[in-house]
């Protein structure tokens, strides 16, 4: 049930600092904004009763009982949910409690905007509060405390170096992997929350400026230069590649086994006017061998892609691979024997059986599987988060883990120095 509702009082937590690297007076936003679903045609928002609904005049409603709320945007513009009409929004939903939707609940507030694609779902929060619910996503919480702290700091710099790289959308970051992975309150622990709230305001910067502190599950043994990544990307130059000796993963090895009508799809979907595939092709390694280069060569022409577009193309773990092409005898098939050739499910099964009916000279190999055999997770650009587990069981501190990924970096305290209490450094602490 909602009911009209005038008076609206919001109250912001604020963590404590409890540990100073270096300080330097930079600013730093208090709330970010992101986005949860974009385009959407309805959104099932799970309300707690006393969730305050409001306007851009100001507070208009609130629930009295928890409920389910179904919002839809209405053809005239209007936001609308059964019988209430909230018009043309956008909507800020601000609870007592956690707010809901997709069945995750998140800290903050929620804001819905219609725009002409569909409903779009914003969380509204305390920007090191997102922090809380981005580090359990990005790691295992059970890691060496260490290992959270380097991913929480590069966390922070990370997402403060994207602020607003989705602004036309309305929002400053997304929750998936295209910015970093963000699962809200329902994903906090005790040991990332720590991590968080002990390195509160510390961002790794390159010559007094942000970095971009790209990171990755596992690399594999060695990480990466970025411009052999992304040919177009700046080569910075505390974006090198660097062995990880200390890496332990379950991604040391894998396997993809890809049948080959399954290859075919995804080219023919990419790339219509290659026509049947008939070979892959490793042009060009990176240094640490990874796939820099591809060539695809169907019965049309052929087109070079390079590593990354690899990776999305057969959803494979890393461009860190070998890969074999497996054939087997299919025979050239003449029109009398057509009406004798078995019918299978599987191209290989039937490719066994058509080898029967010819000698072996009329036989020919054609393609029936791709078996990808590969190392690591990830671009393998900036922090191995696996290596940066192994490094922190080592004894290596956070800040000499994120030096060791990021050459030639500081880790600075970017809050107001005013804020800051005087705490000595502790001894032997890296600077």
């Amino acid at each position: 049930m909602i009911r009209g509702f005038s008076i609206l009082i919001f109250v912001f937590l604020f963590f404590s600092p409890t540990r100073v690297v270096s300080a330097s007076s930079r600013p730093l936003p208090e709330r970010v904004k992101i986005g949860l679903a974009t385009a959407r045609p309805s959104l099932v928002l799970n309300l707690p009763a006393g969730t305050v609904i409001s306007t851009p005049e100001g507070p208009r409603w609130q629930v009295e009982l928890q409920t389910g709320l179904t919002l839809t945007g209405r053809n005239d513009g209007h936001l609308v949910a059964g019988e209430t009409d909230f018009g043309p929004g956008p909507l800020r939903f601000a609870g007592p409690g956690f707010l809901g939707w997709n069945g995750r609940v998140y800290r903050g507030e929620f804001v819905v905007v219609r725009r002409p694609e569909g409903l779009t779902l914003i969380n509204e929060l305390a920007f090191e509060d997102y922090l809380r619910g981005v580090v359990p996503a990005e790691v295992d919480p059970t890691w060496p405390m260490e290992a959270l702290k380097a991913q929480a700091v590069a966390a922070r710099t990370f997402a403060l170096a994207r602020l607003g790289y989705h602004q036309r959308e309305g929002f400053d970051l997304c929750a998936s992997v295209h910015c970093q992975a963000y699962l809200g309150a329902g994903a906090e622990r005790a040991t990332t929350d720590a991590a968080v709230l002990d390195t509160v305001g510390q961002v790794i910067t390159f010559q007094g400026r942000l970095i971009s502190a790209y990171f990755h599950a596992a690399s594999g043994g060695h990480t990466e230069d970025v411009e052999a990544v992304w040919p177009t990307a700046t080569p910075f130059t505390y974006l090198r590649g660097v062995p990880d000796p200390a890496e332990v993963s379950p991604y040391d090895e894998w396997r993809v086994e890809l049948d080959w009508s399954t290859v075919q799809a995804a080219v023919a979907a990419k790339y219509p006017g290659l026509g049947r595939l008939v070979s892959l092709v490793i042009l060009h390694r990176t240094a640490t061998g990874r796939v820099s280069t591809l060539e695809l060569v169907g019965e049309k022409g052929q087109v070079q892609i390079n590593g990354q577009e690899v990776r999305t193309l057969f959803g494979l773990r890393s461009t860190l691979f070998s890969l074999e092409v497996v054939h087997a005898p299919v025979p050239l098939v003449r029109g009398e024997d057509l009406a004798h050739l078995p019918v299978h499910p599987s191209p290989a099964a039937t490719a066994v059986a058509w080898s029967t009916l010819l000698a072996a000279e009329d036989r020919e190999f054609l393609p029936i599987q791709l078996v990808v055999v590969g190392r690591g997770w990830g671009h393998g650009v900036g922090l191995s988060q696996w290596g940066a587990k192994g490094l922190a069981e080592q004894g290596y501190t956070y800040i000499d883990i994120l030096k060791y990924y990021y050459q030639g970096t500081e880790v600075e305290d970017w809050r107001p120095s005013q804020d800051i209490p005087p705490v000595p450094a502790e001894k032997g602490e890296a600077s």
